[in-house]
């Protein structure tokens, strides 16, 4: 076959093998066109020049995407006089050129009203960018009208470009209204000519018909095109079966149209991948989902190189490796897709837990050109730290505000975050207030929580407690992280107001919440701080439950289980609770390991261990140093004597 059309291109005339060659793209069977474009080309045929600058700026035929050589056909073919190189020269820059596009579309016109639909597409092309046009002799024309009614023109005389553009604009991203029933009868039509670019077609068939909302067409045309071996309807059966619409839900008939979406090994590949290990995941089977991820990076996807960075770094699925969760940040970064930002933002992390702060702040930057806005979030913290970059608030006021700005759902977070400058580092109050109650409405917990604290003390606003037990109170029915500490909050406004029930009421919330200073107080209640009688080993238990959270508590719920057990006479486990609470860097707690070791209460009395732990007390210069340092002083004298 192949011999047979080299022998009919060596006996076309130049304008018959033009007119094949154009026959053969219109009708969308690129790749065999190409070569014939390429002779034409080589003897400056212009209309040829204008294909061969498609055909590189496009990518197709198995061409790479090479726009630099695309616009030297241009060039060369707008210099011989071919407008439709001329008009194309306008999209050589970033922005579409539109003075050029005005001056060349006169010139258009005529070659599409005289039957031209390379022409008749270019045109409507065109004038889906614009608004108006300048030309006296069609500035009165109805620009999207013009553009729609060119393009189906072309689209009608079996054009695929055009069809595939026309379709693209029914989507209602240019100029022309917004009509996705109509994108959808004319991809069916691209895809019925089974040429060059039917699999694009069906690719968008299944986007339109989740648009639309129409999942049954969206598995009945999907399971068609996938049984012909097409990847992105098996991708769309697999999605219907994975979330049950359009069909019985079923998720191992979705794995099964995944994997098969990846074999095809084209640019589905990646994307099956992915999910594939998103549902392997989301399973607990960190082993497959590590798999996947790996499958799909091969395929050059970002999203897949993400998660397998964040396999190493959390050590799912394959060992903890920062250095190779680095490499595939880095790799995922060099891409500059849409997870580019996030890659950067997770290396300037990774290199903030390491201390080097100032290849944090590179990446962090990094990450803000890509607009991630975790990286703008961290990159204000920086400047508000002075990590990396001198201290600066007034640049992490900016870039928090920029955060908040976005009204993404880190917005009240950075709300949040401006306004405790301003009240801790800059001392306006209302400022803080204004900014708490941004937060606040962008439903932050922590901001309606500093807003309640606001209204209860009068800080930067007139006092109101009512207003204060609002705030409170919707921080806490949120049940996020804040939920306990506004709780704890509401006890001690009611604590204040002797209204004892509600006191406890909250504070019984607040511990149901994991907050571990409720926990303490409703220990100490039944530790016989109350009207309560006394019950030792409720009083453990909630001690014991404040201590496992490792808060700022810990160490004061450890020296009071001590305390417990030394009234049973336990000293062994006494000495136990002081030694956890010494560990929770709780100064009262070093005192009394240091008196345990001293005297030998629950463990062999060790004098250098407990000179060793009164130092630690006076190292921390609080209420215990005097006490520590008086004995401290007594046993090194007793060393000195012998």
């Amino acid at each position: 076959m192949s011999t047979q059309k080299n022998s009919m291109s060596i006996s076309l005339t130049g304008d018959e093998k033009l007119n094949t060659a154009v026959s053969l793209f219109v009708r969308d069977h690129v790749t065999e066109a190409y070569p014939l474009f390429q002779e034409l080309a080589k003897t400056g045929n212009p209309r040829a020049l204008y294909f061969l600058g498609e055909y590189h700026r496009q990518g197709w035929a198995g061409l790479p995407v090479n726009e630099t050589l695309g616009f030297q056909y241009h060039h060369e073919g707008a210099e011989k006089g071919e407008v439709l190189c001329q008009l194309n020269l306008a999209y050589e820059e970033e922005n579409i050129q539109e003075d050029i596009v005005q001056a060349v579309i006169p010139k258009v016109f005529p070659l599409a009203q005289a039957g031209d639909v390379v022409a008749q597409h270019e045109l409507g092309d065109a004038l889906t960018n614009l608004e108006h046009l300048n030309d006296v002799s069609l500035c009165h024309l109805d620009v999207a009208k013009e553009a729609e009614y060119w393009l189906e023109k072309a689209a009608k005389a079996g054009y695929w470009r055009a069809m595939d553009d026309l379709a693209n604009s029914y989507w209602g991203e240019r100029n022309i209204e917004k009509n996705l029933n109509k994108a959808v009868q004319w991809n069916k039509v691209l895809a019925q000519m089974q040429g060059d670019h039917v699999s694009d077609a069906v690719e968008s068939l299944g986007l339109l018909y989740e648009a639309l909302g129409d999942y049954d067409k969206k598995f009945q045309q999907s399971a068609k095109w996938a049984a012909e071996g097409y990847g992105w309807p098996m991708y769309y059966v697999a999605e219907c079966y994975q979330d049950g619409k359009g069909v019985t839900e079923n998720q191992d008939k979705a794995i099964e149209w995944y994997q098969k979406a990846y074999e095809c090994h084209g640019e589905v590949a990646g994307p099956a991948a992915f999910v594939l290990g998103c549902m392997y995941g989301n399973q607990g089977n960190m082993e497959k989902a590590f798999a996947w991820y790996s499958k799909g990076a091969a395929e050059g996807l970002d999203w897949c190189m993400c998660s397998l960075a964040n396999c190493y770094r959390d050590g799912e699925g394959v060992s903890q490796d920062l250095e190779k969760a680095m490499e595939w940040y880095q790799k995922t970064y060099d891409c500059h897709g849409t997870v580019a930002g996030d890659a950067a933002n997770q290396i300037g992390r990774l290199y903030y837990l390491d201390g080097n702060y100032e290849e944090a702040f590179g990446w962090q930057c990094k990450g803000v050109e890509e607009g991630c806005m975790d990286a703008m979030y961290n990159l204000a913290g920086l400047y508000r730290d002075g990590e990396g970059v001198g201290k600066d608030y007034d640049k992490a006021i900016e870039w928090y505000e920029k955060v908040y700005r976005l009204h993404g759902e880190m917005a009240g977070l950075a709300a949040n975050m401006i306004g405790m400058i301003y009240c801790d580092e800059q001392d306006d109050a209302e400022k803080a207030f204004d900014w708490a109650l941004k937060g606040a409405e962008e439903g932050f917990d922590a901001a309606m929580s500093n807003l309640g604290g606001m209204y209860r003390r009068g800080h930067g606003v007139k006092k109101n407690l009512d207003k204060a037990i609002e705030w409170y109170q919707k921080a806490y029915e949120l049940h996020g992280d804040d939920a306990g500490f506004a709780a704890y909050q509401l006890a001690g406004i009611y604590s204040d107001e002797e209204n004892v029930v509600k006191k406890w009421e909250w504070t019984e919330k607040s511990a149901q919440e994991g907050y571990d200073e409720a926990m303490l107080d409703i220990g100490l209640r039944y530790d016989g701080d109350d009207e309560l009688s006394e019950d030792l080993d409720q009083a453990m238990e909630w001690y014991q439950k404040a201590y496992a959270q490792h808060g700022s508590v810990a160490g004061d719920a450890a020296i009071l289980i001590a305390m417990i057990y030394e009234r049973k006479d336990q000293e062994e486990k006494a000495f136990e609770w002081y030694s956890k609470g010494a560990e929770e860097r709780n100064e009262n707690a070093m005192y009394f390991l240091a008196q345990s070791y001293e005297y030998g209460a629950g463990v062999q009395a060790n004098r250098e261990k407990a000179i060793e732990w009164y130092q630690k007390v006076v190292d921390c210069h609080g209420d215990e140093e005097e006490e520590a340092k008086e004995h401290l002083q007594a046993l090194l004298k007793e060393i000195e004597e012998g």
